[in-house]
């Protein structure tokens, strides 16, 4: 069992909440300092802003609202985990960026999440709980798959690299889908901060365009374009126009589930990713020939790749 511990770190919100206008490179350089990580103070990482009022209250709101539903966050994606032979304790902090340009992990165990003025509390408190999933994802690694994430040297890696992004976005998203879906469903003008390929979720259309591109990036990629295609290709993947990894792993997740069950889905403890596939194509969904087809016909997006 995987056993995840969140802290909720505040600091840069509690400035703005005593008074503070801006997040200055000094309060960055603090916060950097705080976790023992390199000073990042010259990163673009926040937008350069002064926080009105009413900012100030939208950010201190979803904070309290992170905070208030912390326990039952981390109740909620454990659902999701997988079994493990041993008990595995994970500490996690996430730093709170207000007005951040970006979520990431800097080191091991520390998140930095941006807190969106214009985001709804809900859809942040969604997001919060998909990068838990990511946090741990790692556990579920072989030493292969550890190589293949750290750096794919071959045309080979790089796929098995495309295949465990697919597979961890797949889940991840399938952990939120069923509220995010919902959230979408009762507002339909909304313009999602974190989730912005909600709207293509369940997209039939959709899918079946990333299923052809996705397919064509595997036929396409080979040792004498390798280079161009590993410095682009998280670009290519998570493309707003077409966010492949997350809505062919997500629609994978949900044909998984639907055919054997959220036990099988999340059984992904030291398996080689192309157990998810292998387990997705025993599915009677109607699209897996999409991704089986040799069939290139389907270049609508080729523009996106740009090589």
């Amino acid at each position: 069992m995987i056993n995840l511990s969140v802290k909720l770190d505040t600091y840069l919100v509690d400035l703005l909440k005593a008074g503070k206008k801006e997040i200055s490179k000094g309060d960055w350089s603090e916060l950097c300092k705080k976790h023992n990580i390199q000073n990042l103070s010259e990163y673009p990482f926040f937008t350069d802003t002064l926080f009105n009022e009413q900012e100030v209250k939208l950010i201190s709101d979803t904070a309290n609202y992170l905070s208030e539903n912390l326990a039952e966050s981390i109740r909620y994606i454990s659902k999701y985990f997988p079994e493990t032979p041993n008990n595995i304790d994970h500490e996690l902090t996430v730093s709170l960026l207000p007005n951040g340009k970006t979520n990431f992990g800097p080191k091991n165990k520390l998140q930095l999440f941006s807190i969106f003025p214009g985001a709804d509390a809900f859809e942040t408190y969604l997001f919060l709980i998909h990068i838990y999933y990511h946090e741990i994802s790692f556990f579920n690694y072989t030493k292969y798959c550890e190589e293949c994430v750290t750096d794919p040297l071959t045309p080979e890696k790089l796929k098995y690299y495309i295949l465990t992004l697919i597979q961890n976005e797949g889940i991840g998203n399938y952990a939120v889908l069923e509220d995010l879906i919902k959230f979408r469903d009762e507002n339909p003008y909304y313009e999602y901060k974190y989730f912005t390929y909600a709207k293509q979720l369940r997209n039939e259309t959709r899918v079946v365009q990333s299923m052809g591109l996705l397919r064509q990036i595997f036929n396409e990629l080979n040792d004498h374009n390798f280079t161009k295609y590993k410095e682009k290709i998280n670009l290519i993947l998570k493309n707003k126009q077409l966010p492949i990894i997350n809505l062919v792993g997500t629609h994978m997740a949900e044909a998984i589930v639907k055919e054997f069950g959220l036990e099988t889905l999340k059984n992904v403890h030291k398996k080689r990713v192309n157990n998810f596939f292998d387990i997705y194509f025993k599915t009677e969904d109607p699209l897996k020939g999409r991704l089986l087809s040799d069939d290139l016909s389907n270049n609508y997006f080729k523009e996106i790749i740009k090589l």
